[in-house]
């Protein structure tokens, strides 16, 4: 004011621009996949206090271009404000990093020809967003006998927001059993050894196609060192292999039977008087090499007749199952030639003795030591007249004597 003035207002427009700031995001604004995002923090330019007591400072955040993949987004002003300034971003990326996990494959087993079971895995480090899930599938090294494969990874994957660490296993393939069961094997006693390629086996377990061939040649071992003689006899087998199986072997029995035989005592005759013959038979069925034991004998007695020829301890061994068909033996009469001596009556008178001479001689000691004797007497065609007489054999006889 002044006492010899008088003032006039005068209005003017004092406008005040805002000022020019410069947000500059933090060098590093990152996060792992699934997490949620953190505070984007920046620096400004000018910072702090201004000439008018002011202090810079803005509401709001910034923020990033949308997406929730691992990636890089741009940042942006978001809802970062303040009247009195003008904001200028300097451009810097948000990155959301790939989310580290390990996946674990499972070991598995199986058996020799068995289907592959499912190959699975578990995340044994890190862990996934809820709601993800693998894609593709596992695979393993290829082969089928028994033996250990590796299991890969194949096309198996979360996608790319995760950072994956594959830990890989082994499907085992173990052996099978196969149970190998001898046949058991019978024959009737011939005399021969048992011979291997007439034995056999049968195999249950086997898988794949596989047969019996595939096991190798077999062995087999029968028990005992008279294996051609009647009894039964344990086979066993061994030399089968095969990389797959586990072989179990179950044993059989070999069984040889006696052979039948017809032993027949031979029909045989001897003149009353001499010694017995040779009580001889016919065999048939009899193998090759074998020998009787033992002899046959006959019913007594030595007068002339038939006598059962039987089996008294003749035998050819446990071999055979014997049927014994019995024979005769037939003691036919001994020839003896009667000499009657010539004799002379004079009519009227007694008759002589009638004597006679023998061949052989009467008193004669035979082989089977009787003595030649006869009863009763010889005789002559009757008639008393002078005349020629016929002797004849009379009432002379003796059964065992012709």
């Amino acid at each position: 004011t002044d006492a010899n003035y008088q003032a006039k207002t005068v209005s003017y427009t004092l406008r005040v621009d805002p000022l020019g700031v410069t947000v500059t995001p933090a060098s590093t604004q990152s996060k792992t996949y699934g997490e949620l995002d953190t505070t984007i923090d920046y620096t400004t330019s000018p910072n702090g206090a201004l000439s008018n007591s002011s202090t810079v400072t803005f509401t709001g955040t910034l923020s990033r271009t949308a997406g929730t993949d691992a990636g890089t987004y741009s940042i942006t002003i978001g809802t970062l404000t303040n009247t009195n300034y003008t904001l200028s971003l300097t451009e810097t990326d948000y990155t959301i990093n790939r989310r580290p996990i390990t996946i674990s494959a499972a070991a598995k087993t199986k058996v020799y020809g068995a289907t592959d079971p499912s190959l699975t895995h578990a995340i044994t480090a890190g862990s996934i967003v809820s709601g993800d899930s693998a894609s593709g599938v596992l695979t393993r090294t290829a082969g089928e006998t028994a033996g250990t494969y590796t299991i890969t990874q194949n096309i198996l994957t979360y996608g790319n927001n995760y950072d994956e660490t594959y830990q890989g296993e082994y499907l085992t393939i173990t052996n099978a059993t196969v149970t190998v069961t001898v046949t058991d094997y019978t024959k009737v006693y011939d005399n021969q050894f048992i011979e291997s390629s007439n034995l056999s086996f049968t195999a249950t377990g086997l898988v794949n196609g596989d047969t019996i061939a595939d096991l190798g040649t077999p062995v087999y071992t029968v028990s005992g060192t008279a294996t051609n003689t009647v009894g039964t006899y344990s086979i066993t087998l061994s030399g089968l292999s095969h990389p797959s199986y586990n072989i179990e072997y179950v044993g059989a029995n070999a069984t040889i039977t006696p052979a039948t035989l017809t032993i027949t005592a031979d029909t045989l005759s001897k003149t009353y008087g001499d010694t017995d013959p040779g009580l001889t038979h016919t065999t048939i069925g009899l193998i090759s090499g074998d020998a009787s034991t033992g002899t046959l004998t006959r019913t007594a007695g030595e007068d002339v007749g038939s006598y059962t020829i039987s089996n008294d301890n003749l035998t050819y061994g446990n071999n055979y199952t014997e049927v014994f068909e019995s024979g005769t033996l037939t003691i036919t009469t001994k020839a003896v030639t009667v000499t009657a001596d010539t004799q002379t009556k004079n009519f009227g008178d007694v008759d002589p003795s009638l004597t006679y001479t023998s061949n052989p001689a009467v008193g004669t000691s035979l082989s089977n030591g009787d003595t030649v004797a006869f009863t009763g007497t010889l005789s002559r065609t009757a008639g008393e007249n002078a005349g020629t007489y016929s002797i004849t054999i009379g009432t002379l006889t003796n059964t065992n004597y012709s």
